[in-house]
């Protein structure tokens, strides 16, 4: 399931920066943000990767129920969708 739920919020993440490079209306304030943002956790996390998929598999229906699983977790709709004020760490 956690490996799906990565698939998807890559893919979500992906989606977005299509999205950004078609429409260059001021976002790029938002890209140094985010590779700010992403730089400072790397330092802040150095220990932290993203989820890699098992070499093996040893029951297809658990592997089968864990997919749809994670295809049923509700993502919302990303941070540009997220409610309250979003803003970055001041030093």
């Amino acid at each position: 399931m956690a490996h799906r739920v990565s698939q998807r919020l890559s893919q979500m993440a992906d989606e977005q920066r299509m999205q950004e490079r078609q429409s260059k209306t001021g976002t790029e304030l938002i890209e140094v943000r985010n590779a700010m943002l992403a730089r400072r956790f790397q330092d802040a996390h150095p220990n932290v990767q993203g989820a890699s998929p098992p070499s093996t598999f040893r029951d297809g229906a658990a592997l089968s129920a864990g997919r749809a699983a994670g295809d049923r977790v509700e993502l919302g709709g990303g941070v540009n969708r997220a409610r309250g004020t979003l803003a970055i760490p001041k030093d």
